[in-house]
């Protein structure tokens, strides 16, 4: 797609994200007033080298960066704490 879009100038980019920890999880915990994002859980730990689960401003960083980096087209950046290196 890259490739086929670059004639018009329009550059191909995907941004990849592992487990992200939003604000809320789930129907049953917001109805609980559960606040997810602050807590960090064993499996985070686990699951990520970077300690944590990954943060919505973690994946607008990325996105951020796609759309500055006007010499990058073509390529998947996996944004996911290197969680795919640990599996």
């Amino acid at each position: 797609m890259a490739i086929s879009l670059q004639p018009f100038g329009i550059r191909v980019n995907l941004v990849a994200p592992g487990r992200i920890k939003a604000g809320h999880e789930s129907k049953e915990g917001d109805e609980k007033g559960v606040e997810w994002a602050h807590l960090n859980e064993d499996k985070d730990v686990e699951d990520h080298l970077t300690n944590r689960a990954g943060r919505p401003l973690d994946i607008a960083q990325a996105v951020e960066y796609m759309v500055n980096a006007g010499f990058v087209t073509g390529q998947d950046l996996i944004v996911d704490g290197s969680a795919v290196m640990i599996k």
